[in-house]
């Protein structure tokens, strides 16, 4: 979009005014906002890949762990929302990152698709909208199936300080 501006401003007069009008866009443009999400690195999917498997994968019933987009926000707040399916099964987990471990606080299906709901974790609202909206973009890569199995933990359980058998029953 800036690229597309200084286009048509170049080829306009080069007055004193379409500088600073050039200048004024890549300022506003090139500012980062406060808070922001993404697709995870490597790094970010094994470590919280791991937290998860290790909670609930068993030999007989192997964890997917997909997708997994990260938000960082003001303070260097960090969460993020995994999708995990088990055989038939699958939901979302919504972590967030403190004193250098992942940490699973909600887990659910389409609930923690809802900014509202990942707010009510403790996400301030700014980052739990962006990290909503970003996981939806991230799901429409997903086959139906997937994200359909996604959807089939059918209600949002907090997990800080409960065991997770509690919440994901052997099937």
């Amino acid at each position: 979009m800036v690229s597309a501006m200084i286009s048509l401003l170049v080829g306009r007069s080069r007055s004193r005014v379409d500088c600073r009008v050039v200048l004024v866009c890549l300022a506003l443009f090139s500012a980062s906002p406060n808070v922001h999400a993404r697709s995870a690195n490597s790094d970010e999917v094994v470590a919280i890949s791991s937290v998860i498997r290790t909670a609930w994968e068993t030999p007989e019933k192997r964890i997917r762990v997909e997708p997994v987009v990260v938000s960082y926000g003001p303070a260097n707040s960090k969460w993020a929302i995994a999708g995990w399916t088990q055989g038939a099964r699958g939901g979302r987990a919504l972590l967030t990152f403190t004193a250098g471990v992942w940490t699973v606080v909600l887990c659910g299906g389409d609930g923690l698709k809802a900014a509202q709901n990942i707010a009510s974790a403790g996400v301030q609202a700014d980052a739990a909208n962006v990290l909503a909206d970003d996981l939806a973009a991230v799901e429409k890569s997903l086959s139906a199936e997937h994200r359909a199995l996604l959807s089939t933990f059918d209600s949002v359980v907090d997990m800080s300080g409960k065991h997770h058998e509690q919440h994901h029953p052997a099937q």
